[in-house]
């Protein structure tokens, strides 16, 4: 894994496996690497081979945050860039992760750069009810699947690592209102 290849995708039968390959700073996202997770995940999404998409780090750690050096300081006297590669980040983090077309899987491991309060779970999960429930029937019990896929979207597009059990009994109170 090279410095030059900031984001590699791997294939194996209908699963995509989108690598942030910078082990060395712990996967920080670096200007580069948002570019390369924006191109490989549209492209992923578009390809009919691709059933499933998963999202991991390379080297043991899902990701640091930004990195503050390349990211930051490398880009303050470059507005117009800095500007750009702002609007790349936020697209593949928010707006393409959060409207992705085919199921996507975060291999969460090592580092992450920030835990979700109980508040923040609890304000995620309203949100995917309220989503459910767009065509207006009342979600249920029956739907937890789907609400869970719609939180750990919601919380892996915001890089936010949460206990699973705490995401399911909150889901789970929730929809029994």
């Amino acid at each position: 894994m090279s410095k030059s290849e900031p984001v590699k995708v791997e294939r194996r039968g209908g699963v995509a496996t989108v690598i942030m390959n910078r082990p060395e700073k712990r996967n920080a996202m670096s200007p580069d690497l948002h570019r390369g997770m924006d191109q490989a995940l549209a492209a992923l999404e578009v390809d009919p081979e691709v059933k499933c998409v998963v999202i991991r780090g390379a080297g043991g750690n899902f990701s640091a945050g930004q990195d503050l050096k390349e990211f930051f300081r490398a880009l303050e006297d470059k507005p117009a860039e800095a500007k750009q590669i702002q609007e790349v980040a936020n697209r593949w983090r928010w707006h393409r992760l959060y409207n992705y077309d085919k199921p996507t899987i975060a291999m969460i491991e090592g580092y992450l750069p920030k835990a979700a309060s109980e508040d923040e779970i609890r304000a995620v999960v309203a949100g995917a009810i309220a989503h459910l429930s767009q065509d207006g029937h009342k979600p249920g019990l029956k739907d937890i699947g789907a609400a869970m896929r719609v939180v750990q979207q919601r919380l892996q597009a915001n890089g936010v690592r949460a206990d699973g059990k705490l995401v399911s009994d909150t889901v789970k109170a929730e929809l029994a209102k």
